[in-house]
């Protein structure tokens, strides 16, 4: 069986906090909150992988929240407000409580031996933006491994969206013509062009290691719909908050139940 691959969205930046679009913006860095995210979020890939080794058990082809049929993007409001990657400390009060540096050093043993996939060590691949990089670096302390920096998984540019307030950056997005997967946004990249380089990082990744691509909110959104063989702009919204992570494999994409991506009843 191909080994599981993870896709995973860094933790929660300065400019989160700030409500900041950030698109290719790189100075931004993590807070405190963001890492303890991303901390959580490599003990969920580890616990995944442990899964998988001991009982073969919870690796079901299941799609997870925001990939239900029917579920088109928006083309307007909604899909600028996933540009902003509005979350912030207000809108995450059910997150875990962070993790700090003494009840991750269990997790730091047999570092480079990962459950359920023998002594392979995982290939960590990241984006080179800083808050991207920095959540990398704490999945690598967590689960051991090489780690390499790739500009393809940036987030998508968003010209002169960047760095503009939120509420600012939806009002303009709504007057974006999303059905068109060419069209720039407001002069930086368009979906088919973040979408084509997000695919061609999949294609290249080896089945037979454990992978983890630290990427995007925007960008991890078009890596779904290459790996669903969907359109660029006939994607299906899926919500990635700040430090959810999507197991791909076999050919399907499941979120790992963190309270992250859990959505109210």
């Amino acid at each position: 069986m191909a080994a599981p691959l993870y896709l995973l969205r860094h933790g929660e930046s300065e400019w989160n906090v700030r409500r900041l679009t950030q698109g290719q913006t790189a100075h931004p860095r993590l807070t405190d909150r963001g890492r303890g995210q991303i901390r959580y979020a490599a003990e969920l890939i580890r616990a995944d992988l442990a899964l998988e080794g001991g009982s073969g058990q919870g690796w079901g082809p299941s799609q997870g929240p925001g990939l239900g049929k029917g579920q088109r993007r928006d083309r307007g409001l909604s899909r600028g407000r996933g540009l902003a990657q509005e979350r912030g400390p207000s809108q995450d009060r059910g997150l875990a409580q962070e993790r700090g540096p003494s009840q991750d050093r269990s997790l730091a043993q047999d570092r480079g031996l990962c459950p359920g996939q023998g002594s392979a060590p995982p290939v960590i691949v990241s984006s080179d933006l800083l808050r991207a990089v920095e959540s990398a670096e704490i999945v690598r302390s967590v689960l051991g491994g090489s780690l390499a920096l790739d500009p393809r998984l940036r987030e998508q540019h968003l010209g002169s969206l960047q760095g503009r307030g939120y509420e600012e950056t939806w009002a303009a997005a709504a007057e974006h013509d999303w059905s068109d997967p060419d069209l720039p946004v407001f002069g930086g990249e368009s979906v088919r062009e973040v979408h084509d380089r997000m695919a061609a990082v999949l294609d290249e990744v080896d089945p037979t290691r454990i992978t983890v691509l630290v990427s995007h909110g925007d960008a991890i959104r078009l890596a779904v719909a290459h790996l669903t063989g969907v359109a660029p702009h006939e994607a299906e919204w899926v919500e990635v908050p700040n430090g959810a992570v999507a197991r791909v494999s076999a050919g399907e994409v499941r979120w790992l139940p963190s309270p992250q991506t859990r959505r109210p009843a």
